[in-house]
């Protein structure tokens, strides 16, 4: 009888492991994904030089882009200058001298546990290189 409490309690004590184990990996193959997709609007504004009023050709490469990737991430706020771009943010960060500006880039990794009720997102942020505007 001690044998079959023993093995009952092992099994649990597995499953419990992998569970974790797989969320584990999930969120990390996610961070690795929203740091890429990150990495790569930032290469296509500063390849492109995207100054806020070139949206007729920068915005529709990075919505391709999120696209071929399969990023998709709903529900999330960008803040009041920023531009929602399929979850992705991009907000102008101004120099003092005025005429340099960049760009702040925000991912996201959105986090759902539907039978625990928790829903979160982490954000991943990061700056591109300084892009004259006039």
């Amino acid at each position: 009888m001690r044998e079959s409490f023993g093995g009952a309690f092992i099994i649990n004590l597995l499953l419990v492991f992998i569970v974790i184990f797989i969320s584990f990996m999930a969120v990390t193959i996610s961070y690795a994904k929203a740091f890429r997709v990150k990495n790569q609007i930032i290469n296509i504004v500063e390849q492109n030089q995207y100054n806020g009023t070139g949206d007729v050709f920068v915005i529709p490469k990075i919505d391709e882009y999120l696209k071929s990737v399969a990023y998709i991430v709903n529900g999330v706020e960008c803040g009041e200058n920023s531009q929602n771009v399929r979850g992705a943010c991009i907000t102008p960060m101004m120099e003092n001298s005025g005429d340099v500006q960049y760009y702040k880039i925000t991912t996201y990794i959105k986090i759902d546990f539907p039978f625990f009720n928790i829903h979160f997102a982490i954000p991943i942020s990061g700056e591109t290189k300084m892009i004259q505007t006039s």
